[in-house]
C-alpha cells in the first residue's frame, strides 16, 4: 500500500521494524530471553505513546481517551513470555504517560477546559483502572505459567535422573 501511495518512508519503516524483530529474536534466540521480552513489549508502549504524542495532539478528548486503552495489549501480550517481575513496573510506566500526557501534554481546548475539573479525574481514572486490573489478571495468569514452566523443569530433571540411575545401574550389573 506504502508503494502505492508514494510512501516510501512507510517502506523504510516497515524494514526497520522488522530487523528491529530480527534483533529481538537474535537475543531470544542467544539465551537473553527477558532482555529480549522487554525490549518488544518495550517498543510496543513506545508506539502507542508516538502515536498520542505525535498523531492525536490536534484530535479532541473523543479520539484520545479511547487510544489509551491501547496500552493494555503489551501488559497482556507481555504476561505470555515476559517475566511477571516485568509487568507491574511496565504498567507503572503506561500508567504515568497517560497521567502525563493527560495533565500535562499539548491538547486542543475541549482537553484543556477540562482539566482541574472532577471530569478530568474521571477520564483519568478509566484507563487508570483499566490497566490496573489487567496488570493483576495478567500477573496472576503468568504466575501459573510460570508454575508450569517449573513443574516441567522439574519432570525433564527427574526424568534425566532416571535415565542416570538406569545407566549406572546397567554398568553396575556388567561389573558384576
Amino acid at each position: 500500500m506504502s508503494l502505492l501511495n508514494r510512501r516510501l518512508l512507510s517502506v523504510a519503516e516497515v524494514f526497520l521494524f522488522l530487523g528491529f524483530l530480527a534483533f529481538v529474536g537474535y537475543i531470544n534466540r542467544s539465551g537473553r530471553t527477558e532482555l529480549a521480552a522487554g525490549l518488544l513489549i518495550g517498543a510496543m508502549m513506545l508506539s502507542i505513546a508516538f502515536v498520542i504524542t505525535v498523531v492525536l495532539t490536534d484530535k479532541g478528548g473523543s479520539d484520545l481517551l479511547p487510544t489509551y486503552d491501547f496500552f493494555i495489549y503489551p501488559i497482556m501480550i507481555g504476561s505470555i513470555f515476559m517475566p511477571r517481575k516485568l509487568i507491574i513496573p511496565f504498567t507503572l510506566i503506561e500508567i504515568l504517560f497517560i497521567w502525563y500526557n493527560m495533565l500535562l501534554g499539548p491538547h486542543p481546548r475541549e482537553i484543556i477546559q477540562v482539566r482541574g475539573t472532577p471530569l478530568m479525574w474521571l477520564w483519568l481514572a478509566r484507563p487508570t483502572l483499566m490497566l490496573c486490573i489487567t496488570a493483576i489478571v495478567s500477573w496472576l495468569g503468568s504466575r501459573s505459567v510460570e508454575q508450569a514452566i517449573l513443574r516441567a523443569d522439574h519432570a525433564e530433571e527427574l526424568i534425566d535422573a532416571e535415565r542416570l540411575l538406569s545407566a549406572q545401574s546397567q554398568l553396575l550389573l556388567q561389573q558384576q
